[in-house]
């Protein structure tokens, strides 16, 4: 029963026109999208945010014309700040291999990956500076 719906969803997907939504229960669902460029795009996900309160996480698999990609992200939610992660790994045909990596922090995101790493541990660096410099503001004036 699993392989037939499998294979149906990947008929369905290789072979639509327009995007389409399948929703699940408790926030979650399924996103099939061909993009202008040849490319389908599948995204599992599901979201909770109760009153700032909850998390999110994504999954996204990119396929087609010479491309395929897979991009998780998943996040807490506190007061309304995001905090958490994702990742990207792929392989392009004009860009060569993708290794990526994002971390979530209140509004800021810090992206690295092969690469970036001296630009990921600067961000990093910076942002746990803010943050304190925000916290002693905060006591400073409670």
């Amino acid at each position: 029963m699993m392989n037939q719906f499998l294979i149906f969803m990947a008929i369905v997907a290789l072979n639509q026109a327009q995007p389409f939504h399948i929703p699940l229960p408790l926030g979650a669902g399924i996103d099939v999208n061909k993009q202008p460029d040849g490319q389908t795009q599948v995204s599992l996900g599901q979201n909770v945010n109760i009153l700032g309160f909850g998390g999110n996480r994504n999954l996204t698999f990119s396929g087609g014309n010479g491309t395929f990609s897979t991009q998780t992200d998943g996040n807490l939610l506190v007061n309304g700040t995001k905090i958490g992660g994702g990742s990207t790994i792929g392989a392009d045909k004009n860009k060569g291999v993708t290794l990526d990596n994002d971390v979530n922090l209140g509004n800021k995101t810090i992206q690295g990956g092969v690469g970036k790493e001296g630009n990921f541990i600067t961000q990093l660096i910076d942002a746990i500076k803010e943050e304190t410099q925000k916290n002693k503001a905060k006591k400073t004036n409670a």
